[in-house]
């Protein structure tokens, strides 16, 4: 197989790092650093610890704090911009000399340009133009600035004599200006230090400013020599052009294509083979032998025409189809690594595309834990998962998700008619798990063990694991559950997915109205380890399940056994008193849960919603859980206008089983017992708070009963919203009526 050419033509996010940690010089030995430009994103953890430790840090304890925030802000906005970029245009064509001068100046170069304008306007300093003037050194330019305001030579003041160290420190940034010599970061502190005690007029404000300006300069200085194009006079034009919106997607697209006339001898084979190895189309009797004839002859053309590799990850990718097509998943799965790696910073959207095919076959075969793992990381770092809330990187469940995939992206009916045997059968994976009831209804409880773990199989052939008391709990068998507890079963038990058996009773309740195994448990008194517990793949709790089933008693008594009030759980980490106040949200607007409900169907959903996709098993979602439905089963219109009936059922239905009054009464119970009414949140606005939230929702009553217990109305959120500006922009009158009469 045809190997990747090194470099690849996106620098790693690792490399981006680095140069930016060069220019400030706050790199100094981190070999994490070394490593992740070097290897790529082997731990996902890293990337964003970096930032921190290899950039910001190191600026704050030069500088200072809203200094170094500031240039953290603008490394996450780049990182951000960069990701997607690197994640969505395919740059396979080119070579990192012919790509990177193209990145730097209609990517890097114009966003930092609008970096510089945005310090500009924060911190007195140069003028913009004078600083990315590419005939003056940015280090004379903040010198000149300073003396200039100052009356008075910077080098001479700090370094007043003609000999000894005064005379070579004043060389010294005499070689700055002049551009002989770039300072380091140390230096630089040393000499605002020096100069600001000979300066005895000095404020601490010019003082900092100083410092900030010097390091910035020292930065655009690093970019400037070790940049392939002139990185000041791209951002220079860019400024005077007014910061126009530059279509980089089209830019780069167009390069690519251009370079793409090399290869064009590899053009049509390739293409026809992506025709011929499609994983969903029927294939007819002798497509194998003569698609194997076909990549054999296409391995020909490429080690002639691209002996750079750079376009073998097409190659390794249809070599990795056609094994899985013809049945052979595990001679297919090296194909598929060697093409994840080769278009990994080169392959654009085809990358995720390999990674997720790659994924699918690796849980299928079984036994590539490390390989899966290592993917988790590289995928987090690239913003196609979101990161784990507990320890482990790949959950147990997240396998089981991937196998079901296998149906989706590799049907039986996509795959050489000559495959026969076990390599043509399906997984046959439902969605959902799915159990006989007479298997429930043949199951009597074990009295001499009470605390015995039960193995259950499903009609599609999985199995679990459960307690038994767990499982006659979620089945409503009162008599069975009581017997259990007489003879000593434990209800601190928990199942491999860390449930309980109240929180199956809880669920159980809250499906049918039949409580009978939650009222018994409730009388007994729980671990508060057991209630404050999160189920590791939907992440929630007795206590916001309660919440959800709405009845004030149970929340009462589970807050009475120990429950944590503001313990986060669900899969946007909610608090149980947030999660109250989306529920009233919900009652109070449906129509406007149902339109974000269509905007996930037809646009694809956010974050948050992707991985609900995934953890809550949405068999067309893929991989990542980002697949559009109108994509899949439903693209039929007929079918859409039958499904988007099931939301508006369910939002009915729940509406119908909550009411206000109920809800008050539990929002009480969980602030009594110490709920934080200004719990910021991520979702939907982050920053958001349960006060917040009650004056969107124009619910007065909650609003003053948050307030008497800590609500604080002059937080903002991130979007600095407070919850004046949220009443009055969600017309919540009877909300604002209440800040007026207490003169808030």
């Amino acid at each position: 197989m045809p190997k990747t050419s090194n470099p690849t033509p996106y620098p790693r996010i690792g490399e981006v790092y680095r140069a930016i940690a060069l220019a400030f010089d706050t790199k100094a030995q981190n070999r994490t650093l070394d490593r992740l430009a070097r290897e790529g994103e082997y731990d996902w953890e890293l990337v964003s610890d970096i930032r921190a430790d290899a950039i910001t840090t190191p600026l704050a304890k030069a500088t200072d704090d809203e200094f170094a925030d500031l240039i953290a802000s603008f490394v996450e906005h780049i990182h951000t911009e960069y990701r997607n970029l690197s994640n969505t245009i395919p740059l396979d064509a080119l070579s990192r000399d012919e790509a990177l001068p193209l990145l730097i100046e209609y990517s890097f170069a114009p966003h930092g340009c609008a970096f510089l304008e945005t310090i500009v306007a924060r911190v007195d300093g140069p003028g913009l133009f004078e600083i990315l003037d590419s005939d003056r050194q940015p280090i004379e330019v903040v010198l000149n600035w300073f003396g200039s305001n100052c009356d008075t030579d910077l080098a001479q003041t700090a370094y007043p004599d003609s000999t000894n160290t005064d005379r070579t420190d004043r060389e010294m940034v005499r070689r700055w200006v002049t551009g002989k010599q770039l300072p380091d970061l140390q230096s630089i502190t040393r000499f605002v230090r020096v100069f600001s005690s000979k300066h005895k007029a000095l404020t601490t404000t010019e003082s900092d400013n100083l410092r900030r300006w010097l390091v910035v300069a020292r930065a655009l200085t690093w970019f400037e020599s070790n940049s392939p194009v002139p990185v000041r006079t791209i951002a220079c034009r860019q400024f005077l052009m007014g910061n126009p919106v530059i279509d980089i997607d089209h830019i780069l697209s167009s390069a690519n294509i251009d370079a793409g006339g090399q290869f064009s001898a590899l053009k049509m084979p390739t293409y026809l083979l992506y025709k011929d190895l499609k994983r969903t189309t029927p294939k007819a009797p002798g497509d194998q032998v003569r698609t194997k004839d076909k990549l054999d002859h296409l391995e020909q053309l490429f080690a002639e025409h691209d002996p750079e590799g750079r376009l073998g990850f097409h190659l390794s990718w249809r070599r990795g189809r056609w094994f899985a097509l013809g049945g052979r998943f595990v001679d297919a799965l090296p194909h598929f690594k060697v093409a994840v790696e080769q278009s990994h910073y080169r392959g654009g959207d085809k990358h995720k595309q390999i990674l997720e095919e790659a994924l699918v076959i690796a849980a299928h075969v079984g036994g590539e834990k490390p390989f899966l793992k290592q993917m988790k990381h590289r995928a987090i770092a690239l913003g196609l998962f979101e990161p784990p809330k507990g320890q482990e990187v790949l959950e147990a469940w997240e396998i089981e998700h991937l196998c079901r995939q296998f149906d989706q992206k590799f049907p039986a009916s996509g795959r050489f008619p000559e495959v026969q045997g076990e390599t043509a059968k399906t997984t046959d994976l439902l969605p959902f798990l799915a159990f006989a009831s007479e298997n429930f209804d043949a199951l009597k409880p074990d009295l001499r063990n009470p605390d015995r773990v039960v193995k259950m199989e499903a009609i599609d052939g999985q199995t679990r694991r459960w307690p038994q008391l767990g499982i006659f709990a979620s089945e409503g068998n009162a008599a069975a559950v009581r017997a259990l507890l007489a003879h000593g079963a434990s209800v601190d038990q928990l199942d491999s997915s860390q449930g309980s058996a109240i929180l199956k009773a809880i669920q159980r309740a809250q499906c049918d109205g039949n409580r009978d195994t939650l009222d018994i448990l409730l009388a007994v008194k729980h671990d508060p380890v057991t209630l404050n517990t999160a189920t590791t793949k939907k992440r929630i709790t007795p206590l916001l399940v309660a919440v959800d089933y709405g009845e004030p008693d149970v929340v009462g008594k589970l807050l009475e056994m120990g429950a944590n009030p503001d313990q986060r759980g669900d899969l946007d980490d909610r608090t149980p008193l947030y999660a109250c106040l989306s529920i009233a949200g919900r009652m109070k607007a449906p129509g406007k849960v149902l339109e974000q409900f269509k905007q996930v169907f037809h646009n694809g959903p956010n974050a948050i919603q992707r991985e609900m996709m995934r953890r809550y098993g949405f068999p067309w979602a893929g991989a990542f859980g980002d697949e559009s439905l109108t994509s899949g089963p439903f693209k039929k219109a007929g079918r859409q206008e039958l499904f988007m009936q099931v939301p508006d059922a369910f939002i009915q239905s729940r509406n119908q089983s909550h009411t206000e009054a109920k809800l008050l009464q539990i929002a009480e119970l969980l602030l009594k017992a110490g709920a934080d009414p200004n719990a910021r949140h991520q979702h939907p606005v982050a920053g958001r708070t349960p006060l917040m939230l009650a004056a969107e929702n124009d619910w007065p009553e909650c609003f003053a009963l948050m307030l008497t217990h800590g609500g604080d109305i002059s937080l903002k959120d991130n979007d600095e919203n407070d919850c004046t500006r949220i009443a009055i922009g969600f017309g919540s009158a009877k909300v604002a009526a209440l800040m007026r009469e207490m003169n808030a």
